[in-house]
């Protein structure tokens, strides 16, 4: 794997992996172009063993070049799936993007990369929460709220961050989409949803209501749970990989422009609740370019620089 970055290159000639560029010969000395009398240059390792396959697997399905194909699909059931083939009988009668398609479906499933990315490398609720509390919460960390967020403690009040208000097909109706960081958030509780806009011991942005609704979100499939709660234990993680979502279904919600919302169980005997922080979009630009024109007709009509 370390061979795949940084300057290095794989004469499949000779054999050997080299530190430049230049593609040398039996003898030792540097290839040149016939033609052109340039010196032929090898592609970096990544590029070779990587993406040119890709770009390959692209070229040849959607421009649907059979002969091409047929000999890209070899090498991939040589090396990935023992000799066997990858697709179904009625996929191999795809063609072009449909086909392009199926192929780096079977082939390179992009949802399992990342969801093996994202649990191999990203640390579990129980040990992020402990050190990213005082940069969520804004009240004391060592209020019961605090402590409870630390430990995705599920005995704990209720806290849950809400990130967007998604409208449903039913008007009126809104998905709060957000994770549950401690507590049980459960179908028929009273909970106190606070704003981005409330402040403590006001009422300003402040709403009680019933939770009609509760559901579980994974991808593109939602599956309804009477409960949903925060990990105590690091076997549970997988659960908090995915982010919770509550329906709201109430005519104040709907009101709420912020993104940013606070859930806190009200049948606790807490005098003092406190948001989470809302979050800061910062947007800069990546390229500032300035120019000026002598003449005016040099200057592309319809176009924005």
């Amino acid at each position: 794997m370390a061979k795949l970055w940084g300057e290095n290159y794989f004469d499949s000639d000779r054999k050997k992996w080299q530190k430049k560029a230049q593609k040398k010969g039996e003898d030792g000395k540097i290839m040149k172009d016939k033609k052109s009398n340039q010196e032929v240059c090898l592609d970096r390792s990544f590029v070779q063993f990587i993406l040119n396959p890709i770009y390959t697997t692209f070229t040849t399905t959607k421009h649907d070049k059979k002969e091409e194909w047929a000999v890209m699909k070899q090498k991939i059931m040589d090396d990935w799936f023992g000799g066997k083939d990858f697709l179904s009988h009625e996929e191999n009668q795809f063609v072009e993007k449909t086909l392009m398609k199926a192929v780096m479906r079977n082939w390179l499933p992009a949802g399992e990369t990342l969801l093996q990315m994202i649990a191999i490398h990203l640390p579990s609720p129980v040990t992020s929460q402990a050190y990213r509390c005082e940069l969520l919460y804004e009240g004391p960390q060592d209020d019961p709220c605090a402590m409870g967020i630390k430990t995705c403690d599920p005995e704990a009040p209720l806290m849950m961050y809400i990130s967007k208000m998604v409208p449903t097909s039913d008007k009126g109706r809104f998905y709060a989409f957000g994770r549950v960081f401690s507590g049980v958030v459960a179908t028929g509780m009273k909970a106190r949803i606070m704003g981005s806009n409330f402040k403590p011991g006001k009422k300003e942005d402040l709403y009680v209501k019933n939770i009609q609704r509760t559901v579980l979100m994974m991808g593109r499939y939602s599956e309804g749970n009477e409960k949903l709660k925060s990990a105590k234990k690091k076997q549970s993680r997988k659960n908090l990989n995915f982010k919770l979502s509550i329906e709201i279904l109430s005519l104040h919600t709907n009101k709420i422009k912020e993104k940013t919302i606070d859930l806190l169980e009200r049948s606790r005997d807490l005098t003092v609740s406190v948001v989470f922080r809302t979050l800061d979009f910062s947007f800069s630009a990546i390229f500032i370019l300035l120019f000026n024109v002598y003449h005016l007709f040099h200057f592309p009509v319809g176009r924005s620089h």
